[in-house]
């Protein structure tokens, strides 16, 4: 077979590839792009649910290509310039539907060796930065609390990796959209397996 980016776009997605892989000097890793249905975000106190027949669509998946992957969300929300620069770590590259989350992931092209060694630990989640457009979403009020219905979005800004830390059961160290779901970056056993060997050979 003859090994290029989109062979290895589609291997991964297709799970015949591990996730991180490295080649040609990046790592690729598969990163959830949104979950859909119902999430918290504890930060706004409101419930959000995305509609999988509008975020699930061959449209939507287009849209998650060639974004750029932070590392975590500017303050402002947006990326601009100078965040750009200093926190960029890839680009996404293939969007396919998770077939057991039912939801946009995307293999993405780390190019930051840092972040690429932090991504392998397992203690990553992701997060999409995106813009929604308040004249076609809904929203009402359920014991309380706000439920924001998001429509397509009008921009997707970017997609950040969110570093969960040691305490992956600390909510607050989580993407919204990981729920009870595994975290939003893929570490399969079998590179989970050859990190473990590489820091027992080095003796971590």
């Amino acid at each position: 077979m003859n090994i290029n980016e989109t062979t290895i776009y589609k291997a991964m997605a297709e799970g015949e590839l591990p996730s991180p892989y490295e080649w040609g000097g990046s790592t690729y890793v598969c990163i959830r792009a949104t979950g859909v249905g119902v999430a918290y975000r504890p930060f706004a106190n409101e419930y959000v649910f995305r509609d999988p027949k509008t975020w699930t669509t061959p449209r939507m998946l287009k849209r998650f290509e060639s974004l750029p992957v932070l590392w975590s969300h500017p303050s402002t929300g947006m990326l601009d310039s100078t965040y750009f620069g200093s926190n960029c770590i890839g680009i996404t590259c293939y969007a396919y539907i998770c077939p057991v989350e039912k939801c946009p992931w995307v293999v993405c092209r780390i190019i930051d060796k840092g972040a690429a060694d932090l991504i392998a630990t397992g203690h990553c989640c992701s997060s999409p930065g995106v813009v929604t457009n308040p004249e076609t979403c809904g929203e009402t009020v359920i014991d309380g609390t706000r439920l924001l219905v998001e429509s397509e979005p009008a921009q997707i800004d970017h997609l950040a990796v969110v570093w969960m830390g040691r305490d992956l059961d600390q909510p607050e160290n989580r993407g919204v959209w990981k729920r009870d779901d595994p975290p939003g970056v893929l570490v399969t056993e079998e590179t989970a397996n050859t990190q473990t060997a590489d820091s027992t050979r080095a003796g971590a």
